[in-house]
């Protein structure tokens, strides 16, 4: 009964997350604009006026994940160190190993200025500019993780 309700909740949080974002795309794409730039070339691009909505909305649904992700992460740790405590020591080395990912991604990332087309701002340099190259750059990593673990189940299961 318990499990029905939750599932039953989490899909319907689901479907109403897809659907803000489906709307605010849509609104990108289809909606008013706020003026037009135009390039060096001479070409004019359309601005749209929900820039900044769809933006701020990218924002919310990245830290409302990664709030999720930490605090999913702690409770599993909290439930096996007390169930069984090789299990928590496997997650503190999981918990450990993101760490170093963010940490090596961060560091490779570049806090210089890019060229922005249209864009006048300090915010594409410093700190902002390393933390998009940090998310790219883990991003990359754990799509590759990713991939190596579903190769790598496929070929255990084979030797099996």
């Amino acid at each position: 009964m318990k499990d029905k309700v939750l599932t039953r909740v989490t899909g319907i949080i689901a479907i109403l997350l897809l659907a803000v974002s489906i709307v605010l795309v849509g609104l990108m794409y289809m909606g008013p604009s706020a003026g037009t730039i135009e390039s060096a070339g001479g070409d004019v691009y359309n601005v749209p006026a929900t820039t900044d909505t769809l933006i701020y909305w990218c924002y919310a649904l990245l830290i409302a994940t990664a709030v999720a992700a930490v605090g999913f992460a702690i409770a599993k740790f909290v439930n096996n160190l007390i169930v069984n405590p090789k299990g928590g020591i496997k997650t503190i080395v999981t918990l450990v190993v993101f760490a170093l990912i963010f940490v090596v991604a961060w560091n490779l990332g570049s806090p210089e200025k890019m060229s922005i087309f249209g864009y006048e701002g300090n915010q594409n340099e410093g700190f902002w500019a390393q933390l998009t190259d940090m998310i790219i750059y883990v991003c990359y990593t754990l799509f590759a993780l990713v991939f190596l673990a579903i190769i790598g189940s496929r070929i255990y299961v084979k030797l099996k």
